[in-house]
């Protein structure tokens, strides 16, 4: 009878311990396979890293930086360049207006009229004339194809672009050229193409890069003809087929406005 009761107690933990081995062996699958899961998960992710960080340096990769000549030296660019269009620098002018207005303009400056504006010894100064251009340059791998630029323009509220302009804002003071594209209302959105940039993929002897025109200004508030503010600039990524959008303005403005008050040299004078 011992026996017998021995032997069943003995058959029960066995039992008890065949469950928990079972149990414990049931979890233990699970968590593996959690864990197989989660590793394969981190292999994808980090395939998934290394295919972007491939993409990222085999493609396009596009700079802006602002570049505001005098008027005289853009006359004398902007001639050579059209003189001898295989230069790697192409001056664009993206609209008919500013091409109408700069034919107007430019021959004028070469012969040394129109380059200054103001009076030494009156309260604004005396302002040499500048042209107001942005540098594209493609640093990356890969050519950057259908490239342009979204702006917002204003034309001119004088027949011609002899005559200077500025736009007032609400405290009815005139708004800098820099500050435009956050302070006008009612100026038109455009969008233009500007030329395909070669990249480092390219042979040297093609690569590129683009001078666009946007304005004619005297000192930062004085405006001439018809005026381009450029806001964002997009291309096609040709290593991922996908469009890239990269905002122009906000980290230009401290040399925007550093180079159009240097372009202020006069002051008044007793007379």
């Amino acid at each position: 009878m011992q026996l017998d009761t021995t032997t069943k107690v003995v058959t029960l933990v066995s039992v008890i311990v065949g469950v928990m081995i079972s149990v414990a062996g049931y979890f233990t699958g699970i968590k593996l396979q959690a864990l197989d899961e989660r590793l394969k998960s981190l292999d994808e992710l980090n395939k998934g890293m290394d295919l972007a960080s491939k993409d990222y340096d085999l493609s396009p990769r596009l700079v802006t930086e602002f570049y505001l000549p005098l008027a005289r030296s853009f006359a004398e660019e902007y001639t050579q360049r059209t003189d001898s269009p295989s230069q790697p620098t192409t001056i664009l002018l993206p609209t008919n207006a500013l091409m109408n207005e700069f034919g107007l303009t430019i021959p004028k400056w070469r012969s040394r009229r129109g380059l200054m504006t103001g009076h030494a010894c009156q309260a604004e100064g005396l302002k040499t004339r500048q042209v107001i251009t942005l540098m594209v340059k493609n640093i990356g791998h890969a050519d950057a194809t259908e490239v342009s630029i979204k702006a917002l323009q204003k034309s001119s509220p004088h027949a011609g672009p002899a005559t200077g302009w500025q736009e007032m804002g609400t405290d009815h003071a005139p708004i800098p050229y820099y500050a435009l594209g956050e302070l006008t209302t009612g100026w038109r959105p455009i969008t233009f193409q500007v030329t395909d940039l070669r990249g480092q993929s390219s042979p040297e002897a093609s690569r590129n890069e683009a001078q666009i025109v946007l304005a004619s200004v005297s000192g930062a508030t004085t405006l001439f003809g018809t005026v381009l503010v450029p806001l964002e600039i997009s291309w096609t990524n040709k290593i991922t087929h996908r469009r890239e959008v990269r905002r122009i303005m906000e980290s230009e403005i401290p040399k925007l406005r550093s180079s159009l008050l240097g372009a202020e040299i006069g002051t008044a004078c007793n007379q």
